[in-house]
């Protein structure tokens, strides 16, 4: 097996990135990738960059891609994960269950996550931060949501309102973050 040098260099059109190996770990290597504003870091064992870096180089560059899109073009997916750009608005998650009208679990985690993304800057957030802002929707708010929010969140992710970027992770999608400024203007 070949090993990674420090001094090695990923070239491809604009795409430079270092690779490093830790000393105190000979088959652990780290990469950093930068192409424009967008920079990934990753650090794994030789083996799986050799496998996987290929699928890492090409979501930068796709990434990048989204990154380099003027604010009103359409996403090329609308079930990516939405950007979160600018400052976040101050909103509360009562507003924007007032606005959604919420009557049900799946209204108040999409006021939860509209208050995460748009109030909070977050592009992802945590089951438990969802329940933590549902839980401050004051008149909203049933405990009984907490019991069925497994279902609710996979109700979400099939209908295409949420996207899950990793099995921990929810955020919107970028249809229903649009809905969402458009209730909140």
């Amino acid at each position: 097996m070949e090993s990674i040098r420090p001094t090695e260099q990923l070239v491809s059109g604009n795409l430079l990135g270092s690779v490093a190996n830790k000393e105190e770990d000979p088959v652990t290597a780290k990469i950093r990738i930068k192409i424009g504003g967008v920079e990934v870091e990753c650090e794994a064992t030789e083996e799986f960059l050799k496998i996987e870096l290929p699928t890492l180089l090409s979501a930068v560059s796709s990434l990048y891609g989204e990154a380099g899109k003027p604010s009103g073009a359409e996403p090329a997916n609308p079930s990516t994960p939405a950007q979160v750009p600018g400052r976040p608005v101050e909103i509360a998650v009562t507003t924007f269950a007032q606005k959604l009208k919420a009557k049900s679990g799946t209204d108040l985690i999409l006021a939860a996550a509209g208050r995460l993304t748009l109030g909070g800057g977050k592009a992802s957030f945590t089951r438990d931060e969802i329940s933590d802002e549902m839980k401050g929707a004051t008149g909203y708010y049933k405990k009984s949501y907490m019991n069925n929010l497994s279902n609710y969140l996979v109700t979400l992710v099939k209908s295409g309102d949420l996207v899950q970027p990793t099995n921990t992770t929810y955020a919107l999608s970028q249809a229903k973050r649009a809905a969402l400024e458009q209730l909140i203007v």
